[in-house]
């Protein structure tokens, strides 16, 4: 009866995870819905606000994400690439792990010139060594999702926005 019952279970995630019904109808999804945020299947919910014209859910290879943490008195951008997330039993997220990661001050974002215009200091990340960092959610502020497609040209593979 138990190897029925988790033979059962385990066709029927299969079954609804392969037709993509947990993205049509609600019942059908994990509690957690952090998943579908993470990868991107967000934008197949039939009430999403956003959705993706020209391209699927199945052309995102990969995820930049931007975070912020209040670290010492000073808020910290952070941005990489989603390598891993893990998710909490409660509904929430417990980290996620990111590569390729750089940091800048969001205190750096603008400079007063002496003739009162701003120059932007966007571009003053510094890169942190190492090949993972992992962020755990209790210490982030707020996250930043932007899904990526790559497409291939003469000077190889670039990455795209999905549409």
């Amino acid at each position: 009866m138990y190897t029925a019952a988790l033979s059962i279970g385990y066709l029927s995630r299969k079954i609804v995870r392969y037709f993509k019904l947990d993205r049509k109808y609600k019942i059908l999804r994990f509690k957690n819905e952090w998943h579908y945020l993470l990868k991107g299947e967000i934008f197949d919910f039939p009430d999403a606000e956003f959705d993706l014209m020209t391209d699927s859910v199945e052309d995102i290879e990969f995820v930049f994400v931007d975070v912020i943490i209040e670290l010492g008195g000073s808020t910290i951008l952070y941005d990489g690439v989603l390598v891993d997330y893990s998710l909490s039993k409660d509904g929430g997220i417990e980290s996620i792990t990111l590569k390729n990661v750089q940091r800048r001050a969001l205190t750096d974002d603008c400079e007063i010139k002496k003739d009162g215009s701003k120059k932007s200091n966007a571009t003053k990340y510094y890169p942190i060594d190492g090949h993972l960092l992992l962020f755990k959610y209790e210490e982030i502020k707020n996250l930043n999702f932007t899904y990526y497609k790559l497409l291939r040209s003469q000077q190889g593979l670039y990455p795209k926005l999905v549409e």
